[in-house]
């Protein structure tokens, strides 16, 4: 299987992983499993972990002076591992500094060629450049959030309100609280780059 967990230091929310799927614990993130099964890398500089005694099955020890975060480096393991979709726990919660550059390991992982998805306590969050598809998720709330630069969307499917040959100005709100209406949606874009929040209920 090429699909993997990466677990952060952000918000303790786990429901519903899947313990079988090879996990990666980024530092603190550590903590929100310790208690229900033992990952197979723990990576970090142990500055997050309140019990220093670690339970794992390889360990990957960075220098607290480095220069990228404990995240980012368990991406780049991933990838070195062989998967290619990687599911993101822990990227929301805390410091704003840390959530916003969690969201950039979406969009790390997209640029080296995988697909990580953040899962948060209410939403999950994609990133795309192209084609974003999902089904059964009718009923969802969707976002569609422009990363930096302006998007054209070429259509949409599936939700309550569709535009096609539209541009999405990067700082406009538009894209927000759009409705799954089908039991598949989709958007298409060929221009730009967009995060999509679904909201989980």
């Amino acid at each position: 299987m090429d699909k993997c967990n990466v677990i952060l230091n952000g918000e303790r929310y786990i429901e519903g992983i899947d313990s079988s799927l090879f996990t990666i614990c980024a530092d603190g993130g550590y903590e929100h499993i310790r208690d229900r099964f033992t990952p197979n890398i723990y990576i970090g500089d142990r500055d997050s972990v309140s019990n220093k005694s670690i339970s794992a099955i390889e360990f990957i020890e960075l220098n607290p002076e480095k220069d990228l975060t404990d995240g980012e480096a368990a991406i780049d393991v991933a990838i070195e591992r062989g998967y290619r979709y990687i599911n993101l726990y822990g990227i929301d919660g805390g410091r704003l500094d840390h959530i916003l550059t969690n969201l950039k390991l979406v969009v790390y992982g997209k640029k080296r060629g995988v697909e990580v998805v953040g899962i948060a306590e209410k939403y999950d969050i994609y990133y795309f450049t192209d084609r974003f598809h999902i089904e059964g998720s009718k009923g969802k709330t969707l976002s569609l959030v422009p990363f930096g630069v302006d998007v054209h969307i070429m259509s949409m499917k599936g939700l309550k309100y569709e535009v096609n040959d539209f541009t999405l100005d990067a700082l406009s709100s538009r894209g927000m609280s759009n409705v799954i209406v089908s039991d598949s949606a989709e958007i298409t874009i060929d221009k730009g780059a967009s995060f999509v929040f679904v909201l989980r209920s």
